[in-house]
């Protein structure tokens, strides 16, 4: 074989193995956001089985679930020093408690370690916990009434959310500035309170007009 002939065999070895190494980062993505989304399914019936439970209502976002003062199932673990969060009560009396529902396979890497077992990787719809409006209502958040809200299949429920700071953790979502596109570098998967599940492009330096997916009529629920 000459020098000639060698070097373009090499060629093609690396261009051929520069398209099985994206063939296979293509099907990772695939299926770390198949992952993804069966994790929201699991969360969305969690959330389901506690709407159930609570006479129709909505669980609250982290600021005020506290042992003690939410009614309805409590369990002994508590994670966090403000009390338990949305997520730590639907995981810990609604599924297997297995952290991995609340884990998403695309995460950074720099979310692991120490972390992984104190902050999920999705953040909850702040906007379904209005402030409670007779003080008599308790100390806490109350969930939204899920009759009360007109489009469900336009009301974010949970969705692939950030971290602040890069290691903190954020339990609730507001807008589309706490949303994080970790599929592919440029979609989120979303959970909608009617229970279906998209992947949805999110262009940070573009944001969303207010009435499109991710916006912020698909944060505020029609009451």
């Amino acid at each position: 074989m000459t020098l000639i002939e060698l070097l373009c065999a090499v060629a093609v070895v690396a261009i051929l193995a520069s398209l099985l190494f994206v063939a296979i980062r293509s099907v990772r993505q695939v299926a770390d956001q198949a992952k993804c989304t069966s994790n929201l399914r699991t969360i969305g019936q969690g959330i389901t089985l506690f709407v159930t439970d609570h006479n129709g209502r909505l669980p609250p976002s982290e600021e005020g679930m506290y042992h003690g003062s939410y009614p309805g199932p409590t369990f002994g673990k508590q994670v966090h020093p403000r009390g338990s969060t949305w997520f730590e009560y639907i995981l810990n009396v609604y599924t297997d408690r297995s952290f991995d529902a609340m884990t998403c396979p695309s995460r950074p890497d720099e979310w692991t370690g120490s972390n992984r077992g104190l902050y999920t990787d999705y953040g909850y719809n702040q906007r379904l916990s209005p402030v409670p409006s007779n003080p008599g209502d308790g100390p806490y958040r109350k969930g939204e009434l899920l009759s009360r809200i007109a489009n469900p299949g336009k009301t974010i429920l949970v969705a692939d959310s950030i971290r602040e700071g890069g290691a903190s953790g954020k339990f609730s979502v507001y807008d589309y500035d706490d949303l994080h596109p970790r599929h592919g570098g440029s979609t989120v998967n979303v959970l909608y309170l009617d229970q279906h599940i998209e992947n949805i492009p999110l262009d940070k330096s573009n944001p969303p007009d207010a009435d499109e997916p991710l916006g912020r009529d698909y944060f505020a629920p029609e009451l």
